[in-house]
């Protein structure tokens, strides 16, 4: 079982919030958590265009003014969603950045799990906006469920979750993942799909390779990771349950979200490894890849962060952690 005492689910009131509330319910009243929903007010901060404003703004009456709001729309919000007698805890702060403010509670308070509603931002608009729910995925130390607004406005959410789909990569991280995707399916009642992704690779030309020669070669690799993955579930700590196993060739966060439309899949449960800096910004993240365009929800597991596993991670699977993948894909 996942141990989860404090959930935390930042909102905004839109359609998204709206879908990962009923998930952040539904987790805390089977877990028997106390569920903290925090909204953020912003402050003039270090906003270059403060200047304009300080001579005709109270910062403190205009905040008091949109907490008041905020208040009335969170509770407005709660009330008028079953919630099943879990206790929740209402939540206003304030900050410049929404994301270090839900970073900065979560661990005050010793979050375990963090669920929020993520928009999905695409091209120019979010190179220049960013991601909130990217961000926290990135640098959490908790795991992270992210959540798209449903695609028909009365369509089921957590009732809908009967498939899972679980990326595995033969690392560590992606071992520590699955075993969070075991528990979640028999939480859930999910059929579970594992899905290994291996990573398409352009032969030069004078390799003269036949087209028929390198299917011969992708079919042997896929079969053998699909063997793989079979005895990697079975080695897993946790409930067995309805699996399947599928291997493809490919680039792997096209991939993943091209099974996930294709199965359809009601749940992305996958690592991340915390990427920051520049080697982010060059590489990328396929998780984040996968956060922002998932057509269900994602929940996240980060590398080596705080785990809702009852079984700490032993010394040997530490040293594993360190080792190349069996499988050089």
């Amino acid at each position: 079982m996942l141990r989860i005492q404090r959930i935390l689910h930042p909102t905004d009131f839109s359609a998204c919030a709206r879908a990962a509330f009923e998930h952040a319910v539904y987790l805390a009243r089977k877990h028997g958590s106390e569920l903290h929903v925090l909204h953020v007010a912003p402050t003039f901060g270090e906003d270059p265009i403060r200047g304009a404003f300080e001579s005709s703004i109270d910062e403190t009456a205009f905040f008091e003014a949109l907490r008041a709001e905020a208040d009335r729309e969170m509770r407005a919000f709660i009330e008028e969603r079953p919630h099943g007698g879990v206790a929740i805890k209402r939540v206003h702060s304030r900050g410049v950045s929404a994301k270090e403010v839900i970073l900065e509670y979560a661990e005050r308070e010793d979050v375990d799990l963090i669920v929020m509603g993520t928009h999905g931002r695409r091209g120019v608009r979010r190179a220049l906006l960013g991601s909130v729910a990217e961000a926290v995925v990135r640098e959490a130390r908790c795991p992270v469920l992210t959540a798209h607004a449903p695609k028909e406005e009365d369509a089921p959410v957590v009732e809908g979750v009967r498939h899972i789909l679980a990326p595995y990569d033969f690392s560590f991280h992606s071992r520590e993942a699955l075993r969070y995707a075991k528990e979640l399916a028999a939480l859930y009642e999910a059929h579970l799909d594992l899905l290994h992704v291996i990573h398409w690779t352009a032969y030069p030309d004078f390799y003269s390779l036949s087209t028929m020669s390198l299917e011969t070669h992708e079919r042997d690799l896929e079969a053998e990771a699909r063997r793989e993955m079979e005895a990697a579930y079975e080695l897993a700590p946790g409930p067995n349950g309805a699996v399947s196993f599928h291997a493809v060739t490919g680039y792997p966060a096209y991939e993943i979200l091209a099974f996930a439309e294709r199965r359809p899949s009601d749940m992305i449960v996958m690592a991340t490894h915390g990427q920051t800096g520049l080697r982010h910004f060059l590489a990328g993240s396929v998780t984040e890849k996968v956060v922002r365009s998932a057509p269900c929800p994602v929940f996240t597991v980060r590398s080596f962060g705080k785990s809702l596993l009852y079984r700490p991670v032993s010394a040997e699977e530490g040293r594993q952690a360190r080792e190349p993948s069996k499988l050089h894909t």
